[in-house]
């Protein structure tokens, strides 16, 4: 749902990287006068690597160095910090 989304949002803002419908983006984030975290740089859509597009999410999964999980077994509640040991345990 949509903590899901938010984390995985924040795990590719983590890695400089912005996740949107659209695609993903490299970015740069900074602070704004509030000392809020904001985009302040968006670089052109990246090319999905399969070349489907970014037409399926496993393949923003594979980009962001994590695995697949279907919609069905997301866990409503994770983290950032889980996705990033998820993330961690995949790399060889």
């Amino acid at each position: 749902g949509e903590q899901f989304n938010r984390s995985i949002r924040l795990f590719a803002a983590h890695r400089g990287f912005s996740l949107s419908d659209q695609g993903i983006r490299r970015a740069t984030r900074g602070k704004n006068e509030r000392g809020e975290s904001v985009v302040v740089w968006e670089g052109p859509l990246e090319k999905d690597p399969s070349g489907k597009g970014w037409a399926t999410e496993a393949s923003i999964f594979a980009f962001l160095g994590l695995p697949y999980i279907p919609p069905e077994s997301r866990p409503s509640d994770v983290t950032v910090s889980q996705l990033e040991e998820l993330a961690s345990s995949c790399r060889v």
